[in-house]
């Protein structure tokens, strides 16, 4: 199991990544209320919004699984829970044996889950490769 500490983004903060013997890729990470997601985004009653999540749902996939990738697209998300300012989440990404750029994944917060779905990464550097050698 590989695991690495904690990192700051611009809006949230990785605090350690690991890989499972499974090869499931693992975010922990808490965004701050301070965090610019929350500006505007119902001042009244401040939530996470969907993109925010997805994009650490690729995240999980970069920073745990050491890849360069870019989200290509996704399949069958579902929010099931609103994420506050400051709660700690856990991001897990699980390859899909059917594809190797598509990952299912699901967002928790303690052990109730906030966002699942399909997760399909395209990888820029893999792509270059192959027009170099066409």
């Amino acid at each position: 199991m590989k695991v690495a500490h904690a990192s700051k983004k611009k809006w949230y903060t990785a605090l350690d990544t690991k890989t499972t013997d499974i090869g499931e890729m693992i975010l922990h990470a808490q965004v701050p209320p301070e965090s610019p997601w929350f500006n505007g985004h119902f001042p009244e009653d401040p939530t996470l919004p969907g993109i925010a999540q997805l994009e650490m749902a690729v995240d999980a996939i970069r920073l745990a699984g050491k890849r360069n990738v870019s989200a290509a697209g996704f399949r069958r998300v579902r929010f099931k829970r609103v994420i506050r300012p400051g709660e700690k989440l856990e991001i897990i990404a699980a390859p899909r044996k059917s594809d190797e750029d598509a990952y299912a994944f699901r967002i928790l917060v303690g052990n109730e889950l906030a966002c699942n779905g399909v997760l399909f990464v395209k990888d820029p550097d893999a792509e270059h490769m192959k027009e170099e050698t066409s």
